[in-house]
């Protein structure tokens, strides 16, 4: 498969939980935002240790983009482009083992990759609880 599919050396983990997904995806632009104005604040040496603690958690969320982004080869327009057309190799793959057919290394750590990618995909377009909302809200509001 072309460059659309997470490579085995650049496998993408999904150990960040479902807050984080939201943010560093659906609301990035604006964390980002409020980021360089942290950054900014820093190089001046304006920033108290709320807002130190706040770059941190802002700094943490871009590393967990920017490793998403880079599993697929640094271009994130192929993540939101590219679902029908990794969806369709992850099902190939899951034919062909699920009939028996041993798949080699490469292709289980393809399968693997793609798989994580579409638990990641669940849990960005599935509704999230109540209580998790209420989180989001809180930290997005400085509470």
């Amino acid at each position: 498969m072309s460059g659309a599919t997470p490579s085995p050396e650049r496998p993408f983990s999904t150990t960040m939980n479902p807050n984080d997904l939201v943010m560093v995806t659906r609301g990035w632009k604006r964390l980002n935002r409020r980021r360089s104005e942290l950054i900014r604040k820093k190089i001046e040496r304006r920033l108290d240790q709320g807002e130190c603690c706040e770059l941190e958690n802002l700094q943490r969320l871009a590393d967990l983009r920017a490793q998403l982004v880079d599993s697929f080869g640094g271009d994130w327009s192929k993540v939101t482009r590219s679902w029908r057309k990794l969806n369709r190799r992850r099902l190939e793959l899951i034919d062909r083992e699920s009939s028996g057919e041993v798949l080699g290394q490469k292709e289980t750590d393809e399968l693997e990759n793609l798989l994580q990618i579409f638990a990641l995909r669940r849990q960005l377009t599935s509704p999230l609880p109540w209580h998790i909302l209420d989180a989001l809200e809180k930290i997005l509001r400085g509470k």
